[in-house]
């Protein structure tokens, strides 16, 4: 299951961390002259606290209020949890778990803001470093890091673009304000299955948000079909939040297709990867089409036959289309499941 997969990968970036954290630490301790033994066990009790919070709390269900916050919000949470952790490591457990009634003999008392102000330097550097993440995501970070579409590249990606239907009219009734908070609000609640199931926000454009997978991986198991339907069985599930909050509840529209792109890094001051071709113009033009047709999620036959679609999810075939740009019709089924 990819929610078991999600806390498994979670489960090995926390031991990692730990012991990542075990050797810089033991690495700092024999620096000044302490013991490393001491060392490597605090930088374990520090680190690992603090990425379990980060992992399993904050990135989890209880930890949505915290996400609400503003950044900075964020981190002033994040830096209280790490300062906790680091006091307690070095004061309390690390001379519990060494069997020391008190801190030892060769520890001077006087280390322990510099000791302290190192573990934080250190964890606010990752804490910053975590929060860009968020801002950018994985692949982009990476991908930046590594200048790896500093030119131009060909790859094979599945997009998911998902609309707001009626974005106007809800701005109407709402007034713009209102309307933006319950758009921000959606996008907020389903951040959730696209990391389920492994997608990646690529871009947020008003009322509509574009979301990618590589292709093979998009395909597996037909994850990006279980997305958008866990996408659109969320929504049904929330709609009695939503009209209790905003005043109405919304309804999306959602279109897959596949198929290469071209994929680059652009701009100067502010840099961005962007994708070029057909590919991501036929699956705006599908999006357009859900719409019309009166679907709430549609998807290539090209994209399709390479998935098998669970017994509980149907593909209803729509005939084929004319779209703006595609001297042939394109065949398009609408998918229909209950998650």
């Amino acid at each position: 299951m990819p929610i078991k997969r999600r806390s498994a990968n979670a489960l090995i970036v926390c031991i990692a961390a730990s012991l990542a954290s075990a050797v810089l630490v033991a690495a700092y301790a024999a620096l000044i002259g302490g013991s490393k033994t001491f060392g490597a066990v605090a930088g374990v009790v520090i680190a690992a606290p603090i990425f379990a919070f980060e992992m399993f709390v904050l990135q989890g269900r209880i930890g949505a209020p915290l996400r609400h916050l503003p950044l900075w919000g964020m981190m002033l949470v994040s830096t209280a949890v790490w300062i906790l952790s680091i006091v307690a490591g070095i004061l309390i457990i690390t001379p519990a778990i060494l069997n020391m009634e008190a801190l030892p003999a060769w520890y001077d008392k006087s280390w322990f803001l510099q000791d302290a102000t190192f573990a934080l330097a250190v964890m606010l550097l990752v804490n910053f470093s975590v929060r860009v993440h968020s801002l950018v995501g994985t692949r982009v970070l990476l991908n930046f890091l590594l200048g790896r579409y500093h030119r131009p590249l060909r790859e094979e990606q599945v997009f998911m673009f998902v609309d707001v239907l009626d974005a106007r009219g809800l701005s109407n009734r709402l007034g713009d304000l209102r309307t933006q908070s319950l758009i921000a609000a959606v996008f907020f609640d389903i951040d959730a299955p696209i990391r389920e199931y492994g997608g990646e926000i690529h871009r947020y454009i008003g009322d509509e948000l574009v979301v990618t997978w590589p292709f093979r991986r998009g395909i597996k198991n037909a994850s990006c079909v279980k997305c958008a339907l866990k996408i659109a069985a969320l929504l049904r599930a929330n709609s009695a939040h939503y009209r209790k909050v905003y005043g109405e509840a919304p309804r999306l529209r959602i279109a897959l297709h596949g198929g290469p792109v071209v994929v680059s890094e652009i701009g100067d001051d502010r840099r961005e990867i962007v994708y070029f071709g057909d590919t991501i113009n036929t699956t705006a033009r599908l999006r357009g089409l859900a719409k019309k047709i009166q679907r709430t999620l549609v998807i290539s036959a090209a994209l399709l036959e390479h998935m098998h679609l669970p017994d509980d999810v149907r593909a209803e075939d729509m005939g084929g289309f004319a779209l703006s740009g595609k001297a042939e019709p394109t065949r398009v089924y609408a998918v229909h499941g209950n998650f």
